[in-house]
């Protein structure tokens, strides 16, 4: 795809974002006392990305309402209860609904009563997961290990080998299946946020095959497409996207402000093995050359800020810092952690973890690039 169609289709879903209409959801959303709240967290996808409202709880009560520009508004509901993690899903209409969360008795969540929504299941999930059972369980019952050992090179190759064949049967089903919502609905929250492992011509085709117009041209249509016109150009040579943000400090960072320098961007979290594991060799780069050379700046999936002042403070990561900036996440298609990237003194990408494969913990093919490059 050249520049000039690319520009064309850019400005396309820019017109489109002024032009599709709102609705708004009403959800009442009744917690059982069994469920300790502390530990319960809720986003919603809206069409343009996933949100994070602030949740007050009145007696075990919670309602939300907001307004969300897909054909549903996508309701998730994460419970994390000691070693058991889990999560209830929905998609919501403009029609007021309610959910009541209760626990399994392994302490798992799991929906007690629905009215005026939709399971996952009811729209798709269910068909997916009997399609791909097979995988789902080979990665399920080797999680474990992988949590225990994510620190071996050949536990982290398996379980990427267990996912890759997981996300190939999963695509199979979508192209079989692109009428189902679920079915366009995870192809553009789930699947393209691995894309870095896939090719963006073949996600470009299964994009326009299986999916209805009405589905490509709704807003979380356009949503998806640019995002596999942003992998297109998210590739070493490509020109990186450009970011403006605040730091945890509140002082206000922009690509722009490190013209002339080498710009380490690393998107990690407190609760991630991998990126706790690369921490000294990002310290390292850090400590050995000059801020009018090389800036680091640590980009956090954390949600809860305690643990991640807490990792900040014992691995004394002494670099810029921002927390959870869902635009600067989309731009770089880093919802999953680590991710790292280089962006030179002329803006252009350099180095991505994932396309130069630098997966070791040491970061040896980042240090001898920056080596070539400054020394």
């Amino acid at each position: 795809m050249n520049a000039k169609t690319q520009l064309l289709l850019f400005s396309f879903i820019l017109i489109c974002s002024f032009t599709f209409s709102q609705n708004n959801f009403k959800v009442r959303i009744e917690i059982s006392q069994e469920i300790d709240t502390s530990k319960l967290f809720i986003d919603y996808f809206d069409g343009k990305g996933t949100q994070e409202p602030k949740v007050k709880y009145d007696k075990g009560i919670v309602n939300l309402s907001a307004p969300y520009f897909s054909k549903y508004a996508a309701l998730q509901v994460y419970y994390n209860h000691g070693d058991v993690y889990s999560a209830s899903n929905f998609f919501l209409t403009a029609r007021q609904a309610t959910i009541k969360l209760d626990i399994n008795t392994d302490g798992s969540l799991k929906m007690a009563k629905i009215t005026g929504a939709y399971t996952f299941d009811e729209l798709g999930r269910k068909q997916m997961d009997e399609y791909t059972r097979s995988e789902l369980n080979a990665i399920k019952s080797y999680t474990k290990i992988f949590i225990k050992n994510m620190d071996k090179d050949s536990v982290q190759r398996k379980y990427g080998k267990l996912s890759n064949l997981l996300t190939n049967k999963q695509l199979q089903f979508i192209k079989l299946n692109g009428h189902l919502y679920y079915s366009f609905y995870h192809f553009g929250t789930s699947i393209l946020e691995r894309a870095e492992r896939l090719n963006p011509d073949t996600l470009n085709n299964i994009f326009e095959k299986a999916f209805s117009e009405e589905y490509q041209k709704s807003y979380e249509g356009t949503l998806f497409l640019k995002k596999i016109l942003s992998q297109k150009s998210l590739k070493i040579g490509g020109l990186a996207p450009y970011f403006e943000t605040k730091d945890i400090k509140n002082k206000n960072i922009s690509l722009s402000e490190f013209s002339g320098q080498y710009v380490i961007l690393d998107f990690w979290a407190s609760w991630c093995g991998p990126c706790i594991e690369e921490i000294p060799a990002i310290k390292e780069i850090f400590n050995k050359y000059s801020r009018d050379k090389v800036q680091v700046i640590s980009i956090s999936r954390d949600k809860n800020i305690e643990l991640f002042n807490r990792a900040i403070a014992k691995y004394d990561m002494k670099w810029i810092h921002i927390l959870n900036d869902n635009e600067m996440i989309e731009k770089f298609q880093a919802k999953g952690v680590p991710h790292v990237f280089v962006i030179d003194p002329e803006g252009y990408l350099i180095y991505s973890r994932d396309e130069m494969k630098d997966y070791k913990g040491d970061l040896s093919e980042l240090k001898k690039l920056l080596k070539e490059k400054i020394n």
